[in-house]
Formats: C-alpha cells, sequence, structure tokens
C-alpha cells in the first residue's frame, strides 16, 4: 500500500485551519495565540497518532522520513538535528506548519 504522508499532512493541516478559522477570528489570535497554537499542536499531534496508529503494520520508509525532515526544514529558519526525533513528532510538525499556511493564505488569520 502506498500511502504519501505528505498528501495526508497536507490535508490535515487544510481542515484543521478550516475548523480554527471557523472557531477563531484574528482577533481571537491577537489575544490568546499561545493558547491557539497549543491546540493547533494538540489536534496536529493527535491526527499524527492516528495515522501511525492506522498505518501501524506499515513501516516508515527511509524516504518518508526524509521527506518530512526535509518539510520541517524548510519552515524553521534555525538549524536543528532531526535525525532523533520520532516520526510521530515530525509528522506533527509538519501537519501544524501546513495549518498556519492554510490559515494565512486562505483565511488571512496570521500566527507569529
Amino acid at each position: 500500500m502506498d500511502i504519501n504522508i505528505l498528501e495526508f499532512a497536507e490535508n490535515k493541516g487544510k481542515e484543521i485551519a478550516k475548523n480554527i478559522s471557523e472557531k477563531y477570528d484574528q482577533a481571537d489570535f491577537d489575544l490568546s495565540q499561545n493558547k491557539i497554537e497549543k491546540e493547533i499542536y494538540n489536534i496536529s499531534f493527535n491526527y499524527a497518532s492516528i495515522f501511525f496508529f492506522e498505518n501501524s503494520k506499515m513501516a516508515l520508509s527511509k524516504k518518508m522520513r526524509d521527506d518530512l525532515i526535509f518539510k520541517v526544514r524548510s519552515f524553521i529558519a534555525e538549524k536543528i538535528n532531526l535525525d532523533k526525533e520520532g516520526n510521530n513528532k515530525l509528522l506533527t510538525e509538519v501537519i501544524k506548519f501546513y495549518v498556519i499556511q492554510y490559515l494565512l493564505s486562505d483565511y488571512n488569520i496570521f500566527i507569529a
């Protein structure tokens, strides 16, 4: 079974962004950004956990893992070692970054 992990992350990011945009507006982000960011992280973590639960028989290929690492590195400015990060953490970060991207591009909600 061929699973595109980045496509999964992007789809979930878009879905979460839609739900967050319906729940909060820019004023909410201005007042409670840390709380909302934590909520986005927690939802992203839950989807990542579900992905690995539903695909528990599938081993994450080196290419899939490298794709996740590349995507996380493309979103962050600082150099950090991601090679030792767990797969769930990497997927969580990619989903979270897609949420932030879609909040800005589709809903004009900015997260600093």
